[in-house]
């Protein structure tokens, strides 16, 4: 990890041991406690809780959780109209009174349906003036019940539990103005903020782009930056090229901790709000390896996402296609009502392809998989009900509920 990042290295080991009994026996002769709890290495280094699974162990065996074959709730259709009809959705949330925020980013409406379908209510519009969105991205529940729509690059507005505009603010620093993306949201409302940082620009070869992550209040002021992190791999080179399958960041907030995985190992991070590491959750499944077909699958697709413009035109501006020799190790990740970790495996295609999610307790302990359908993107999880945006073959865009079976409700 690079050293500009919250310090990991010195807080305990960051390779994944292949061996329960070479890990038991580094442990030991460390004087470090450790417990072993089926599949995972629970274990303590300076203060740092340390999780380590094994993916071939986990601890619901053959009684783990699925969701169910079809969603209980399903917003949007090919011939639906008006409210129902969905483009560009970004984020869902569950809100009080069973109802589901839904983000549709074309029109920079914040759509309110019950948990039978029904629309209720729309918020907003694009505009700039009160109660308006200029680039609609996220939805959050704020205190008192409140609603929270979150422009893409810079304005939160803040609406009563009924739907009435009451505020905005806009995320400010020493330095003035702070542009970013919003990410998450931590348990008294405030919310993690993502300023992108530009590169060197006499830097070449395969690097990774650095963001600062920060912790901004209601009022909007940063009150905490946990300082830089990994996030996107690219290529910099003097001739076109295209570096494409590179890890990635992925981060979020949930209650008082920020979560991040570098995307490049399977490691998931959690800091407290002073920025202090106070636990690592690592499992050592391994990802795909990166074969042209999955290259070539890659370019026509966007051959097929640009059909005016010539492929030959296509290619000459996608230039020389590079890959690591793996696809990431996992890709986003998110923490539900009662604390469980929820990881993605590497999404690809469009719509992205079948998968699973892996599933950790509290104390970062593997329980198993979810398969999960194609075309899902997850946006929430509370109980045992998980919500988020699912696309057909048709590339239209669904909001859904799917029930987790052999999940308690919540």
């Amino acid at each position: 990890m690079d050293s500009r990042h919250p310090p990991t290295t010195s807080r305990g080991p960051t390779t994944l041991l292949g061996t329960t009994l070479l890990v038991t026996a580094l442990l030991t002769a460390c004087g470090t406690d450790a417990n072993s709890t089926d599949g995972t290495i629970l274990r303590d280094s300076a203060g740092v809780a340390i999780a380590e699974s094994t993916h071939t162990r986990p601890a619901w065996g053959d009684d783990g959780w699925t969701l169910s074959a079809e969603p209980e709730l399903r917003i949007g259709s090919p011939d639906a109209s008006g409210p129902y009809q969905l483009h560009g959705v970004w984020h869902s949330a569950f809100l009080p009174g069973d109802r589901v925020g839904v983000v549709d980013g074309q029109t920079d409406e914040l759509r309110i349906f019950d948990l039978e379908g029904t629309h209720l209510q729309t918020l907003g519009r694009s505009g700039e003036g009160p109660g308006e969105f200029t680039q609609l991205w996220r939805v959050y529940l704020g205190p008192a019940d409140s609603i929270m729509a979150v422009d893409l690059y810079r304005a939160v507005s803040v609406f009563d539990p009924e739907g009435a505009y009451v505020r905005r603010f806009v995320p400010t620093g020493e330095s003035g103005e702070r542009q970013g993306t919003h990410r998450g949201q931590f348990e008294d409302g405030s919310l993690l903020l993502a300023q992108y940082q530009p590169l060197d620009p006499e830097a070449l070869g395969v690097l990774r782009t650095q963001m600062e992550l920060l912790r901004v209040d209601l009022e909007g002021e940063v009150v905490r930056s946990f300082g830089l992190f990994d996030h996107q791999t690219v290529r910099r080179e003097t001739e076109r090229s295209q570096y494409i399958f590179g890890a990635a960041g992925v981060f979020t907030a949930h209650g008082r901790t920020l979560v991040y995985g570098p995307g490049d190992r399977f490691e998931v991070r959690m800091y407290g709000l002073d920025g202090t590491l106070e636990r690592l959750v690592r499992l050592d499944a391994q990802p795909d390896p990166v074969v042209q077909a999955d290259r070539d699958a890659w370019i026509q697709a966007m051959v097929e996402s640009n059909p005016n413009t010539p492929e030959e035109v296509l290619r000459d501006l996608i230039g020389e296609i590079d890959s690591p020799p793996h696809f990431p190790h996992h890709g986003p990740l998110l923490v539900d009502d009662s604390d469980h970790l929820w990881v993605r495996d590497y999404p690809r295609g469009t719509p992205i392809e079948a998968g699973i999610l892996y599933v950790f307790d509290p104390a970062g302990a593997y329980l198993g998989s979810v398969p999960v359908p194609a075309g899902l993107v997850v946006h929430e999880i509370r109980g045992d009900r998980l919500l988020g945006r699912w696309m057909d073959e048709f590339e239209v865009q669904h909001v859904v509920v799917y029930r987790i079976e052999g999940r308690e409700p919540g």
